[in-house]
């Protein structure tokens, strides 16, 4: 949230508008992204609160670490990803309003971000699995069945409440 009140000084600058919505929103997608992969990895009673508790999901959780990698990249501000135009976006218009010395807060603070998003990203691939979580395939339907029961019309799901590919053949 630095970075968007580093542009309320920039808002009457040519882009300092744009530049605010576009971070807000690439921010709030990537945050609520990275918060529901956390939440749906802290299923029943376990809750994952602890960096441990991610030691090698990468291999046991593969689709999820993976998006959760990718929102974590993103919000570190790295390349090719949103975050990283984003952030380049603000430091544009903080430059050019003439806030040099805030410009390098902020790039001094992103570089340790990126450290710190770095450690969770170590921790969920190169990191031996400790928890006794099951590997799973993947995202929505991977598995064998299809998790949004009534995708088309006239299909009724079976009593489990979950739709398998062998009903639509």
């Amino acid at each position: 949230m630095g970075f968007l009140i580093m542009t309320l000084l920039a808002v009457k600058m040519e882009g300092g508008p744009f530049a605010m919505a576009f971070y807000l929103v690439v921010y709030a997608a990537m945050d609520l992204g990275a918060f529901g992969i956390i939440a749906s990895l802290s299923e029943g009673e376990e809750d994952r609160d602890t960096l441990e508790a991610y030691e090698g999901l990468g291999y046991t959780q593969p689709w999820r670490s993976a998006v959760l990698t990718l929102c974590l990249l993103s919000l570190a501000g790295l390349p090719p990803t949103a975050g990283f135009v984003g952030k380049v976006v603000i430091f544009k218009v903080v430059l050019q309003a003439g806030e040099v010395s805030l410009a390098l807060i902020a790039i001094l603070m992103t570089v340790l971000s990126i450290y710190l998003y770095m450690k969770a990203v170590v921790v969920l691939y190169m990191k031996p699995a400790t928890a006794t979580t099951p590997p799973t395939t993947a995202g929505i339907f991977l598995d064998g069945h299809l998790k949004i029961p009534h995708l088309w019309p006239g299909q009724n799901p079976p009593a489990t409440g979950r739709f398998q590919f062998t009903n639509l053949l």
